[in-house]
């Protein structure tokens, strides 16, 4: 799979993915103009969304309403170096009774892709073209 992002301003960067574009920017106090989310940022709502999918998924094929699902994510910067160093998610289900079920849907949760790969990291390699 292939991605390309683009430059478009200083700190300002554009993706086309699969016809979607998506901006990153940063704030205006970090040199940006504040008109997106952060690179950080979205890494932290793909983490979410990837949590929710499975989370939706798992109470769909279990029978169980997934209306009103909902997750909160807070999360810490560390340094040394710098980097996320923590984070907090938190599940809610408004519209069905878990029970026993709560581990099920925690270990559903445990299988997004995103989580896994923070789990496991992948490896990356770096290239500079000119």
């Amino acid at each position: 799979m292939k991605l390309k992002i683009d430059l478009l301003d200083k700190n300002k960067f554009k993706a086309d993915i699969r016809g979607h574009e998506i901006i990153a920017d940063l704030p205006v106090e970090k040199g940006g103009g504040d008109t997106a989310p952060t690179p950080t940022e979205i890494f932290i709502f793909s983490l979410g969304s990837c949590a929710v999918l499975f989370a939706s998924r798992y109470l769909e094929t279990a029978g169980l309403n997934a209306e009103g699902l909902s997750l909160d994510i807070d999360w810490e910067y560390a340094r040394d170096p710098s980097r996320v160093g923590k984070i907090d998610m938190e599940v809610t289900v408004l519209n069905a009774e878990l029970g026993a079920r709560r581990k099920a849907l925690l270990k559903a949760i445990d299988k997004c892709v995103v989580h896994k790969t923070l789990k496991v990291q992948p490896e990356i390699n770096i290239e500079i073209k000119q």
